[in-house]
């Protein structure tokens, strides 16, 4: 998630600054997310009602490592008891650093805000200090791709463990989901044709209209020349469909990567070269999910 440009003795003085800076970011960005209803509060950032701000515990505030420290800014949901239970990254500053900063967030705990005498959950925003782990043994998984056109945008921890963490992704005119989660009861071919199958019977809520598939099958993929004995995979499909009357193409796969599957969706429209840019996407991401699996400890 290096004190430099802080030059603060202790943890107490550095979690004390953290929130007053999130206590002044929060109020000048309050009026950009919308007022929290009903049950998908926890979903994506918005304003909660409370008479008292979530207090950070500065003994709560992990260490920094050495080396070159950025402070990217991070929407964090703190729940009734004070626990971290979502961070996502609203200011980005580059992809390392912004993962170590959601990482370093996920361990806070705070005072939960306070509405009329009672604990309630409430999204804060809170500039985190960052110093992301050695590039040889950065979590790869959710590296960049920016030579083809993606730049990281965000990121959840889904509510069951089972779901993992969704990164998102923006590409030149579309949006690239990963998910990251440990091994399905299904095989990659049963995750993505049970999608198919769910998104033909519309039993997706805000899915599309029509599902036609154009490809689908194994999908075996050598990431790049430096791993040749790295080999993964998975199962893909290629598939047009019609959402509110628009034509579009997706594509989705699963790979299986040490014990986790890599679960990449992308919808694009057509005629945008969408294909080619989530292929280098995910040829991308599979290098560097290769350098870790064959240089770097689990």
């Amino acid at each position: 998630m290096g004190r430099r440009g802080w030059m603060v003795p202790g943890p107490r003085l550095a979690g004390l600054a953290l929130l007053a800076f999130a206590t002044r970011a929060a109020a000048q960005e309050e009026s950009a997310v919308p007022p929290c209803t009903g049950e998908g509060r926890e979903a994506a950032p918005c304003r909660a009602a409370y008479d008292s701000a979530p207090v950070l515990d500065p003994g709560s505030v992990p260490p920094l490592a050495g080396g070159e420290a950025l402070t990217p800014r991070v929407w964090i949901y703190v729940d009734e008891t004070g626990a971290v239970r979502h961070a996502q990254v609203a200011q980005p500053t580059r992809h390392d650093w912004d993962m170590a900063a959601r990482d370093r967030a996920l361990h806070f705990r705070f005072t939960p805000a306070a509405l009329a005498g009672k604990p309630v959950a409430a999204w804060i925003l809170v500039p985190v200090r960052a110093v992301p782990p050695p590039a040889s043994c950065a979590d790869v998984s959710m590296s960049v791709p920016l030579s083809a056109g993606a730049q990281f945008a965000d990121s959840v921890v889904l509510d069951r463990p089972s779901l993992g963490t969704r990164f998102h992704y923006t590409a030149r005119g579309f949006g690239i989901d990963l998910f990251v989660h440990p091994h399905q009861a299904l095989t990659p071919r049963g995750e993505v044709e049970n999608t198919l199958a769910l998104l033909r019977q519309g039993a997706v809520r805000g899915g599309p209209d029509s599902v036609a598939v154009l490809r689908a099958g194994a999908q075996r993929l050598r990431p790049s020349r430096r791993f040749r004995d790295v080999r993964f995979n998975g199962y893909s499909a290629l598939f047009r469909a019609t959402a509110e009357g628009i034509p579009v193409e997706s594509y989705m796969a699963v790979f299986p990567a040490g014990g986790q599957d890599l679960e990449i969706r992308a919808t694009y429209p057509l005629g945008v070269h969408g294909r080619a840019q989530v292929a280098e996407f995910v040829q991308q991401l599979l290098s560097s999910r290769a350098s870790r699996m064959k240089g770097c400890p689990r």
